[in-house]
Formats: structure tokens, C-alpha cells, sequence
């Protein structure tokens, strides 16, 4: 008997299907990275994992894929927030980039939040003196 997913089960598989687009280019640049890169959140808890972790530029690069709408937009800001208070200090992190794909962040109404987010991210960036934060659609990460 055929059994539908749960949103969350899609969003997850939503989002590996992203991540592997995102390997996948790297793959063709023929750059060394890590998956489920594991580093101590600012003000200690559990390890946490981001995406990617690019060794050669010591990035850290972050896939947020949305298709429906939902709570991303929060989790944008949050995830800027975390990038600085988390890596301003951090000699192994020079850059880090939220890459987002997804129908969600296609749409008109979104580019606002968007614009918000890299505001953010800029301010952060300078504030951070040697992290630098950004925000950016697949399409554009892809063309770097």
C-alpha cells in the first residue's frame, strides 16, 4: 500500500536533491570540499553541520532550497546571524555563502526578502572584519 510522504520527509528530500546539484558543480570545478561539515555553534551546545565546506577557500557554503512557502524566510536572517556570531573569529572560515534554490525563492514577492537578507549579510561582513557573509540564488553561484 502506497503511502504519501510528510511535508517535512519532501522538504528533506527537496533539500538533498539540492545539495547534490550543488556537489555536483563542485564536482565539476574539481574542488575539494567536505559534506556535513561538523563545527561548535558561538555559545557551545551541539555540534552543528553546515552543507559544505570548500578547503582551498575556506568557505562554508550553506543550501537553502524552498518550494513551498513557509518559515525560510525567517531561517534566513537567523542563519546570517549565526554565520557571524560563529565564524568571526574562526581562522578556517574566510567566507560564508547561503545558497538558495527552490520555486519559493523564484517568486517576485520574495526578492525583497532577498535583498533584506544580502543587507544583512553586508553589514555583518563588515562588522565581522575578515568573515564575509553572503547571499545568493543557485543560478548565480553556479556562474561564479
Amino acid at each position: 500500500m502506497f503511502q504519501s510522504q510528510s511535508q517535512g520527509a519532501r522538504a528533506n528530500r527537496s533539500g538533498d536533491i539540492f545539495e547534490g546539484k550543488i556537489s555536483a558543480h563542485l564536482d565539476s570545478l574539481k574542488e575539494e570540499y567536505v559534506r556535513q561539515y561538523s563545527y561548535e555553534p558561538h555559545g557551545g551546545g551541539r555540534p552543528r553541520k553546515a552543507d559544505f565546506y570548500l578547503c582551498s577557500k575556506r568557505t562554508i557554503v550553506e543550501a537553502k532550497n524552498q518550494d513551498v512557502s513557509g518559515t525560510a524566510d525567517q531561517k534566513l536572517e537567523n542563519e546570517i546571524w549565526t554565520a557571524y556570531e560563529t565564524f568571526q573569529n574562526n581562522p578556517d572560515v574566510e567566507r560564508y555563502t547561503i545558497v538558495l534554490g527552490g520555486k519559493h525563492w523564484q517568486k517576485e514577492s520574495q526578492k525583497y526578502k532577498i535583498e533584506r537578507a544580502r543587507r544583512l549579510a553586508e553589514k555583518l561582513t563588515v562588522e565581522s572584519e575578515g568573515l564575509v557573509i553572503s547571499v545568493t540564488p543557485f543560478e548565480s553561484f553556479i556562474n561564479v
